[in-house]
């Protein structure tokens, strides 16, 4: 039972902390006493609402602080800079949404409006996630200029303790879900249709920081763009299954945002291959691509994709994608969706 204050003219605020409580008493602007007490009905409520957000403020460190006690003692941290600095911004150490290799594209700029989404898993043998992904893409002013957005709105993780600590992740338990970051691309057809020379493509992709998990250690949280050129030219083939075949290559830069004081960005050059399979019901695309990174570390991201497109005459299509990791990204994934045309 609390004992009452023996002095009058005083507010007294109850903060119960586990078993035990505090009051801070105020009289004349002075703090005269602490002890354990009651809340008077004369409490003014603006010196309560002051006294319960600096106390509940107050207690919320004291529990953010026990919470991280693991980590800092595992990692060495001292406090002298934010935790997430100890994070390094690379695809090798990051989620497999956080510095993706972008699409390798083949000199072709979409025709028309088209919308897809579908789900997507990315396995490790300490992380698997799963996620919901969706694209858009609309023409702008003509058919040689569109709008293209990406995004992953939602990821659902789980990583075991060696990639958390490996990762440096503050998700004590490894498991969660997140947004990531979105991407808004310009596409611009320089050449298209043309009689003798291949289509030539440029696009303009900005990777916002819409992302929310940098201190687990999934996303960078950090801002990022990428500039590509891409070449590719369709040849008709004589054949009864493979109608057309069109070879492609790509190039490009890859700039983004770090949290080292020292280099606070990392320049990439960006390159991909490929190569376009068209047959009657169905297309098979190959591409082989990543970026090198300037820092070296674990920013030489290499992936090999396989996607296979149905081409249906339809509005929905459909297609399912596999990606597998060659260097600095340690993920094997599949990616189902459909694709809707009007």
């Amino acid at each position: 039972m609390h004992p009452k204050p023996v002095f009058s003219n005083k507010y007294c605020f109850l903060h119960p902390v586990d078993h035990f409580s505090f009051a801070l008493v105020l009289q004349s602007r002075k703090v005269i006493q602490k002890e354990s007490c009651i809340f008077p009905l004369i409490m003014p409520p603006v010196s309560k609402i002051f006294f319960l957000v600096l106390s509940l403020t107050i207690y919320t460190q004291v529990l953010l602080s026990q919470d991280f006690q693991w980590w800092d003692q595992k990692h060495g941290y001292t406090g002298a800079f934010p935790r997430t600095d100890l994070i390094v911004i690379a695809p090798a150490v990051l989620g497999p949404n956080a510095l993706p290799v972008p699409p390798i594209k083949n000199g072709q700029i979409p025709n028309g409006f088209s919308l897809e989404f579908g789900g997507e898993g990315h396995f490790h043998p300490g992380d698997r996630t799963l996620g919901i992904w969706g694209t858009m893409y609309t023409p702008l002013f003509s058919d040689r200029a569109g709008l293209h957005l990406s995004w992953v709105p939602i990821e659902f993780y789980s990583m075991d303790t060696i990639t958390r600590d490996l990762r440096r992740s503050m998700d004590r338990d490894g498991k969660g879900n997140n947004t990531t970051d979105l991407y808004i691309s310009t596409y611009i057809a320089l050449v298209k249709d043309h009689a003798t020379l291949p289509d030539v493509l440029l696009t303009l992709n900005l990777r916002t920081a819409t992302g929310s998990g940098l201190g687990n250690a999934r996303t960078s949280n950090m801002p990022g763009y990428f500039f590509d050129l891409s070449i590719g030219k369709t040849f008709e083939m004589n054949r009864s299954v493979i109608k057309e075949i069109r070879p492609h290559i790509m190039g490009g830069i890859y700039v983004w945002q770090t949290n080292y004081a020292w280099q606070e960005q990392n320049d990439a050059v960006l390159f991909g291959a490929g190569v376009d399979l068209e047959m009657n019901r169905f297309s098979i695309t190959n591409t082989f691509g990543g970026y090198a990174g300037y820092i070296g570390n674990g920013d030489d991201p290499l992936v090999f994709r396989v996607q296979v497109n149905t081409r249906l005459r339809s509005k929905v299509n459909y297609h399912v994608q596999f990606q597998h990791g060659l260097n600095d990204y340690p993920f094997t994934s599949v990616r189902l969706g459909l694709r809707y045309t009007p």
